[in-house]
């Protein structure tokens, strides 16, 4: 539990990552229930949303003030085992905090048991140097189990500032505790993509995607990943959009590739014993561009559980849509492919959540290169850009879940 806190706390810090905006800033407070994690905050006014970029991020805001930023809030959300309590999450993320190279002169300055939304916690005061910055930070942490105790949620709370604003932080930590809710916790996967945030510029690669509200985005070989964490299922990405683009022979033509895609989805359903079917294909957009689409079902060969045991493993959905433009090395063409993976069965509302996420595809001014991985760099406007760099260099898009799942 401690490394996966670490690394959302690495992530997350305003003086230690650059991230991008979603949004412009709040007028006032606003409450969001962020359903998939089961919990409801209330952001104070003046913050800007910024776009997740970790497995277990559900909101990341910050404050500026002449284009500096004094205030950063986080909240995160981790699945833990029935060992983890909140002190002992809090103490090892702690410990390996004060481990890190860039991070001087960790102190932690008070540390209490506290009441939120019902559920004991243990509040933390927190200060250390960061690059030579003087930063203060206030933490909470607290868990909530949900089905009778099979699934175990670890919630932290971060309000981080410089130094100087050390009374405000304590300002925002106090309303931030006061507004959060416990409320159930749902199927990631059964939650509708109502809203887009910020987009995620792929330069080498050409093409920019919106990351929709409460997703988060990583890099990929070939492209990115778009997922939302279900935490009813341990903490994994469900569902995952993987943005995908290559070059291909300049008479390509998205529906051969789309049928050559159904076939190996096919045989690698056969070769594990899973029954597998197209529901639907044919033409779709993609940017304004025809191309193809289709729906496959594969469903495992597991039999439903007896009464008392595991829940039988859901069918996979995938959505795909496909284009093909110019703009490959050499007069190649190249393709664009949005996969939509997503455990259960409601074909509909996978389609539904495809035409709202493709909504957010465009394709950028054609590249000479060749299609290779993106590296991410700093980006003004409330995008995020990426430069060229090999495949091999692409981060992997979440970090790995605590020990135990």
């Amino acid at each position: 539990m401690a490394k996966t806190v670490l690394a959302a706390l690495a992530a997350t810090c305003a003086l230690v990552c650059p991230s991008y905006a979603a949004a412009p800033p709040t007028d006032g407070p606003t409450e969001t229930d962020f359903a998939h994690a089961g919990i409801s905050v209330v952001l104070p006014a003046g913050f800007e949303l910024q776009t997740l970029s970790e497995r277990f991020d559900i909101l990341r805001a910050v404050k500026t003030e002449k284009d500096r930023r004094i205030l950063t809030v986080s909240v995160s959300a981790y699945p833990v085992t029935e060992k983890d309590t909140a002190d002992s999450c809090a103490d090892g993320a702690m410990h390996d905090l004060e481990a890190a190279v860039a991070i001087k002169d960790m102190k932690l300055l008070s540390k209490s048991p506290t009441t939120i939304a019902g559920a004991t916690g243990t509040a933390r005061l927190l200060s250390y140097s960061f690059r030579g910055s003087a930063t203060i930070a206030g933490q909470v942490y607290f868990i909530r189990e949900v089905k009778k105790g099979k699934v175990r949620i670890c919630y932290l709370l971060t309000v981080e500032a410089v130094a100087e604003q050390q009374n405000a932080m304590l300002q925002v930590f106090r309303d931030l505790m006061k507004g959060v809710k416990l409320t159930a916790v749902q199927h990631s996967s059964s939650l509708a993509v109502e809203d887009l945030g910020g987009a995620v510029e792929i330069i080498p690669l050409a093409f920019s995607i919106r990351v929709p509200e409460v997703w988060h985005w990583g890099q990929a070989p070939l492209g990115v990943q778009l997922a939302r964490t279900d935490y009813l299922r341990g903490g994994i990405p469900n569902p995952v959009v993987d943005v995908i683009a290559a070059d291909v022979p300049a008479d390509a033509n998205a529906r051969d590739f789309a049928r050559r895609c159904i076939q190996d989805y096919t045989k690698a359903a056969a070769e594990k014993n899973a029954a597998a079917k197209v529901l639907s294909e044919g033409p779709a957009k993609l940017d304004g561009v025809e191309g193809y689409q289709f729906v496959f079902q594969e469903t495992p060969s597991k039999p439903a559980p007896a009464i008392g045991e595991a829940e039988a493993d859901p069918p996979e959905l995938k959505v795909q849509r496909m284009i093909c433009v110019p703009g490959g090395k050499d007069g190649r063409g190249r393709t664009y492919a949005l996969i939509l993976t997503v455990l259960g069965s409601d074909a509909k509302a996978a389609e539904a959540m495809m035409d709202k996420i493709a909504s957010g595809f465009k394709v950028l001014q054609a590249t000479t290169g060749p299609a290779t991985g993106p590296a991410t760099t700093p980006a003004t406007g409330g995008a995020t850009r990426a430069s060229p760099a090999p495949a091999s260099s692409a981060a992997p898009v979440s970090p790995a879940p605590p020990a135990g799942k």
